[in-house]
């Protein structure tokens, strides 16, 4: 296979791809996945979905298996902001962007000839997971937090996957899961060690590019929790600029929530650890305490000159309404801190919004942050005027 490991942090290098690692076997640090840049060249792609480009992909098994298209999201252009796009990842099959990675993971985990495959999550890489394994016939068992909203709870087990509910936080379910897959012949989709899971995320960079003809933004927003999504945007850009498709890298810029933002404090403090601390945010798809994946994170927003930005519970809420009303998507809290961040930011320039996952995914934050307004009537008695009057 055309592709091998790399050491985020110190000169470990594997040429050989087919080897199983998931983290340095050097140092611990975080691998990357790379590939021999110097003798790809990318084909006019035959389909528009998440393997645009599979001379930068590192699987060896057919990807007919899915039977629907994952990835190939809209691009749309802002009704209220000029030069404003927004890449709408939450029309994939399971609702979330967490369906690129999960698609990898079935892929790998077939290659490998493993069991099923186990993940931790806060709840949509878990029902993301829950619905490709269903999708493609595949075991999963899935950890999550029991804070996770009950939307995603029942996708998960709706899908018939075995689910694990973790007395405490993400972070411990996280370790839970990947010392269930020691002890088991699971494949381990956590995306914050395993390097594969970034080759999947990266596709929403890739098509991105080709819904601008590969003339790439100014700036990208991308909600940050683990750290892998926006790792994985940069490196999506990187490697078409390393083949020469693109010639520049846009800047990437990261949105913590306040209650869970140890990789905004790292950056703010040019610091290349983070510390950890207990999450506490609406946006439950972001609220991670100790993130895994924060060494690429960091790498992409200091390497494309980006920036990271905090913002609160309540510009997140807003920001969710705003962009329901003004644009007619409705994000959940975790994508929305995207949209918040841009607001907060006022950056001017060709921008996209990545929107990570569907509003319906978590009603009960939306429900809880907003008094709406409507009007009851009686159908057997009402009065049509006043009915107009009122509106």
């Amino acid at each position: 296979m055309n592709f091998h490991y790399k050491c985020l942090r110190c000169d470990f290098f594997e040429k050989d791809g087919t080897k199983e690692l998931l983290t340095c076997p050097k140092c611990g640090s975080n691998l990357d996945i790379t590939y021999n840049y110097d003798d790809i060249k990318l084909k006019q792609p035959q389909i528009f979905n998440m393997f645009l480009h599979p001379e930068l992909m590192p699987i060896s098994v057919s990807t007919d298996i899915f039977r629907t298209k994952i990835g190939g999201t809209p691009l749309i252009e802002s009704r209220a902001k000029k030069y404003l796009f927004f890449k709408d990842d939450s029309r994939n099959p399971s609702l979330s962007f967490k369906d690129r990675a999960s698609a990898i993971a079935i892929l790998k985990s077939i290659e490998l000839n493993k069991k099923g495959i186990v993940t931790a999550s806060t709840g949509n890489a878990a029902a993301s997971l829950a619905t490709l394994s269903a999708l493609t016939g595949q075991k999963c068992v899935i950890f999550v937090p029991e804070s996770a909203p009950k939307g995603k709870l029942i996708q998960i087990l709706i899908h018939g996957a075995k689910l694990i509910k973790v007395k405490g936080s993400y972070d411990q379910a996280f370790d839970i899961a990947t010392e269930f897959s020691k002890v088991s012949e699971y494949y381990l989709r956590n995306t914050g060690i395993n390097p594969f899971m970034t080759e999947g995320k990266k596709t929403a960079a890739y098509e991105i590019a080709y819904q601008l003809n590969y003339e790439v933004p100014d700036n990208v927003f991308v909600s940050v929790g683990d750290g892998c999504i926006i790792g994985s945007t940069y490196k999506g850009f990187y490697e078409l600029k390393m083949v020469g498709k693109i010639d520049k890298i846009p800047r990437i810029y990261g949105v913590q929530a306040m209650g869970a933002n140890p990789i905004f404090r790292a950056f703010k403090a040019n610091k290349e650890d983070i510390e950890q601390l207990k999450a506490n945010t609406i946006a439950d798809s972001i609220s991670v305490g100790n993130p895994q994946d924060y060494q690429k994170a960091l790498r992409a927003v200091r390497k494309s000159g980006g920036d990271f930005i905090e913002v609160s519970d309540k510009e997140i809420m807003d920001a969710q309404r705003e962009m329901a009303v003004s644009e007619g998507l409705y994000a959940e809290p975790a994508a929305a801190a995207a949209f918040a961040g841009y607001l907060k930011k006022k950056l001017e320039g060709k921008t996209v919004i990545l929107i990570t996952g569907n509003g319906l995914k978590d009603v009960d934050a939306t429900e809880k942050s907003f008094n709406f307004d409507f009007i009851s009537i009686d159908p057997n008695n009402y009065d049509i005027e006043e009915i107009n009057e009122k509106i």
